[in-house]
C-alpha cells in the first residue's frame, strides 16, 4: 500500500530527527525515508485494521496523547539542564538516556496507532516486559518490540559521546521480540518527566483561563465603555439642540436658557465619571487613563456649573471661553482609555 508505506517513512524520519533533537544521538539524521546505517531505525508492518476499531481511532487515543504529552512536556521544561549536562559532561547519563529513549519510542508507537499503522495501542512508557523465552539479560539495550530496533542490527548504537555498548558478557540482542527494560531509576526519571509535563499542562491552562478571563473582562469593560460614551454624546445632542432653541428672545430668557441647558449637560458628564468608576479595568495603564478620564471629566463638568450660575451675560460669555480646554482634553482622555483597551 503506497500511502502505508509513504506514513511509515515519514513517521521513521521523523523519529530520527526527535532522536537526534532529544540528544540521543550526535549523528545528523540522513533526508531519506529507509536507512539502517543510522543508529536508530523504525520497523512498521503495516496490516489489515479492525473497522470498528478505525471508527473510535482518535477517541481511543486521547489517554495515550495525554500521556505523551505530559511526558514530552516535562522533557522540554528540562530539555535546557538536559543540554547543559551533557555539554558539560558528554554524555547522556545512562537513566536518562533509557528514559528519553522509551518517551521516543512510545511516541513513535502513539504515532503510528493514530495514523492507522498499526492495531496495537501505544505502550511501553516505563519500558516493555521481557519475552519469557529470553534471558532478562538480553533486554538491557535491547529493541522495542515489533515496530522499532534501538539500537538497530547488526550491532548496537556506539561511539561518539553516545556510547551504549552492552558488556561483552552481555551481548545485545536484535530479535524484534524483545523489549527496553527500564531500570528503576530510569523509571524514576520517566515519573519526573510526567509530574513536570502535568505541571506544565496545568500552569498552561490556569495561565489561559486567567488571559481569557482578562480578555472578556477587557471586552466587558469596552462594551460598557462605549455605551457611557453613547449615552454621553445623545445628551450632548439634546443640549446642542436646546441651545439652539435659545437663540430667540431677551437676553435674561435666553441666558436663563441656556444655564438650564448647561446644567443637564454638567450632570451628563457627572454621570459618565460615576459610570466610569464603576467599570473594572485589567491593566495599570487603562486604570490610570480612566482616572485621568473621570478626573476630566469632573472638570467639564465643573466649568459648565460655571457657565449655569454665572450672574450676567457678560459673566457668562467669560466663562464660556474657559470651557473649550476642558473639552478638548476630555476628548484627548476619552481615545488614550479607548487604545489602552
Amino acid at each position: 500500500m503506497p500511502f502505508a508505506s509513504f506514513l511509515s517513512g515519514f513517521l521513521a524520519a521523523y523519529t530520527r530527527v526527535q532522536a537526534y533533537y532529544m540528544l540521543l544521538t550526535d549523528e545528523f539524521p540522513p533526508f531519506a525515508f529507509a536507512t539502517r546505517d543510522y543508529p536508530v531505525n523504525v520497523t512498521l508492518a503495516p496490516g489489515r485494521l479492525n473497522r470498528l476499531a478505525v471508527l473510535f481511532r482518535l477517541i481511543l487515543a486521547v489517554p495515550a496523547a495525554i500521556v505523551s504529552g505530559a511526558a514530552l512536556a516535562g522533557w522540554c521544561l528540562l530539555g535546557f539542564f538536559i543540554w547543559l549536562l551533557v555539554l558539560v559532561t558528554g554524555r547522556v547519563p545512562g537513566a536518562l538516556f533509557d528514559a528519553t529513549t522509551a518517551l521516543v519510542c512510545y511516541y513513535m508507537r502513539y504515532a503510528a496507532y493514530v495514523w492507522m499503522l498499526t492495531s496495537a495501542y501505544p505502550s511501553g512508557l516505563f519500558g516493555d516486559q521481557p519475552s519469557p523465552t529470553e534471558p532478562q539479560e538480553a533486554y538491557q539495550q535491547g529493541a522495542y518490540p515489533g515496530e522499532t530496533a534501538w539500537p538497530p542490527p547488526p550491532a548496537p548504537v556506539s561511539g561518539g559521546v553516545f556510547d551504549r555498548t552492552a558488556p561483552a558478557a552481555a551481548p545485545v540482542s536484535t530479535s524484534p521480540q524483545q523489549g527496553l527494560v527500564l531500570s528503576a531509576g530510569a523509571r524514576r526519571v520517566m515519573v519526573l518527566f510526567l509530574v513536570l509535563g502535568v505541571m506544565v499542562i496545568l500552569g498552561s491552562g490556569v495561565a489561559g483561563a486567567i488571559a481569557a478571563s482578562q480578555t472578556s473582562r477587557s471586552t466587558n469593560t469596552a462594551v460598557a465603555l462605549t455605551q457611557a460614551h453613547d449615552t454621553l454624546g445623545a445628551r450632548l445632542q439634546q443640549f446642542q439642540q436646546q441651545t439652539t432653541a435659545c437663540t430667540s428672545g431677551a437676553v435674561t430668557a435666553r441666558l436663563s436658557c441656556l444655564q438650564a441647558a448647561d446644567d443637564q449637560a454638567a450632570d451628563a458628564f457627572e454621570a459618565f465619571a460615576t459610570r466610569l468608576d464603576g467599570l473594572t479595568f485589567s491593566s495599570t495603564s487603562s486604570r490610570a487613563a480612566a482616572a485621568d478620564l473621570g478626573r476630566v471629566s469632573h472638570d467639564v463638568a465643573s466649568a459648565l456649573r460655571g457657565l449655569a450660575s454665572a450672574s450676567s451675560a457678560e459673566e457668562y460669555q467669560q466663562r464660556a471661553t474657559g470651557i473649550v480646554q476642558p473639552l478638548s482634553t476630555w476628548d484627548a482622555r476619552y481615545q488614550g482609555l479607548a487604545n489602552t483597551l
